[in-house]
């Protein structure tokens, strides 16, 4: 497998587990008959899975032989992104129905998943196998 391979691979996989960990802690929210912070989480995840998603796609094309005009386009990166992670925060403030708690819990997705991908996964459950 190339390392064009396995960068796709632990791209989907860590898309995989924030998608899917963010579902596992809305259904624990709705459970909890909590269904406000249920939908910032959903929010908050979504909008974290899309920017870890931007983030991959363009990390190998910001590698440029002209530093300057690198640097320019990832600041010009990271400002998008700020904006995109602004917008569930924006959402949550101006209606009742979302949690602003569940979006921040749901921005913190891919941490999460990248964590639980690497610590746990790899380490507490690959020894049994």
């Amino acid at each position: 497998m190339s390392d064009v391979e396995k960068y796709n691979h632990y791209k989907r996989n860590i898309i995989k587990i924030g998608l899917g960990l963010a579902l596992v802690f809305s259904i624990i929210a709705i459970i909890s008959k909590n269904l406000p912070v249920a939908k910032g989480i959903a929010l908050g995840g979504l909008f974290s899975v899309f920017n870890f998603h931007l983030i991959a796609r363009r990390l190998v094309r910001n590698i440029d032989k002209n530093f300057l005009n690198s640097k320019k386009k990832l600041a010009i990166n990271f400002l998008g992104r700020l904006v995109i992670l602004s917008i569930p925060l924006i959402i949550a403030s101006k209606i009742k129905d979302i949690h602003i708690l569940g979006v921040c819990i749901g921005l913190f997705i891919i941490q999460i998943a990248i964590f639980f991908e690497n610590f746990i996964l790899k380490k507490i459950f690959k020894p049994f196998k």
